[in-house]
């Protein structure tokens, strides 16, 4: 009786060991099984990344690759120098603009400098009045600029020089959403 009892506690020491090793094999890691009990899932669990044979695609889609989403939605090498560094939510809004067809300032938009950012949400243009010149929604930033941008227009017919009001709201890639609103000034 000692012996099946020693057995039995041997059998039970051994266990977590022996279910952790099966989480390395190509089998194991396309089963659908969180076999070592981390939580995580054949190939969102870190042991099958390179494991030959498991088929593991990373989120760029390479097989048995490392890139991972970082906490700003990116999907990257965590070796890349950009890896959590690219939330930065530098947006640059003129206070300015001249649209004199010189080829310099000649639209009102706002700029970027984060590859954090998802999409612009709500980009509008007001009179002192409050009349909406300009609208453009739900773009993302990449997207061409002339089609969303002001360019001192309203109705075909050019805006006198002065002060106008700008309501923008932007959505980044980590799901906060910001809103901005101010003046810009239209001079020839």
């Amino acid at each position: 009786m000692k012996i099946k009892q020693t057995l039995n506690i041997l059998a039970l020491m051994l266990l977590p060991a022996m279910i952790w090793a099966q989480e390395n094999t190509s089998l194991t890691c396309r089963d659908g099984i969180d076999n070592d009990g981390d939580g995580l899932i054949d190939c969102y669990d870190s042991d099958c990344y390179n494991l030959p044979g498991s088929k593991c695609l990373d989120c760029a889609g390479t097989p048995s690759g490392t890139a991972v989403i970082d906490k700003c939605g990116m999907c990257l090498e965590p070796t890349d120098q950009r890896f959590n560094q690219s939330c930065s939510k530098n947006i640059y809004i003129p206070t300015a603009f001249s649209p004199n067809s010189d080829g310099i300032n000649d639209t009102f938009r706002a700029y970027v400098n984060s590859i954090g950012l998802k999409q612009f949400r709500t980009f509008r243009v007001h009179s002192n009045s409050g009349e909406i010149l300009f609208l453009a929604e739900n773009f993302e930033f990449f997207q061409s600029f002339n089609d969303y941008s002001w360019d001192g227009t309203y109705r075909g017919r050019l805006m006198s020089p002065g002060v106008y009001l700008y309501y923008l709201e932007v959505e980044f890639m980590d799901g906060t959403i910001e809103q901005f609103a101010g003046a810009v000034n239209l001079v020839y």
